[in-house]
């Protein structure tokens, strides 16, 4: 399978999970968004992250993660982050 072959199944997938009420205010929320089995990974500033789904960024038109991030005082926010590294000894095996 190619780029465009799972950007594609990838893209129609998303699109399914975007329909909303018609007049709900969807500016904060990506196009689309699948939840995905939540593991531990690393950001590329490597900050400890918790991904739980992938959503289509309106900006750029690319795929990326959705996160939650954890502050020192305990405060939770999710957000998106373009690439994510899995920690091995979580996942239960290597990393690539």
């Amino acid at each position: 399978m190619d780029y465009d072959d799972v950007f594609s199944a990838v893209t129609d997938a998303l699109s399914e999970s975007a329909k909303r009420d018609p007049g709900e205010d969807t500016t904060r929320y990506p196009d689309g968004m699948i939840a995905i089995q939540p593991f531990e990974a690393a950001s590329g500033d490597d900050e400890p992250v918790r991904v739980v789904g992938i959503g289509t960024n309106k900006e750029t038109d690319m795929f990326d993660f959705i996160v939650i991030k954890t502050m020192e005082d305990g405060e939770m926010y999710p957000t998106f982050e373009p690439s994510v590294w899995a920690k091995p000894a979580l996942t239960g095996g290597d990393a690539a």
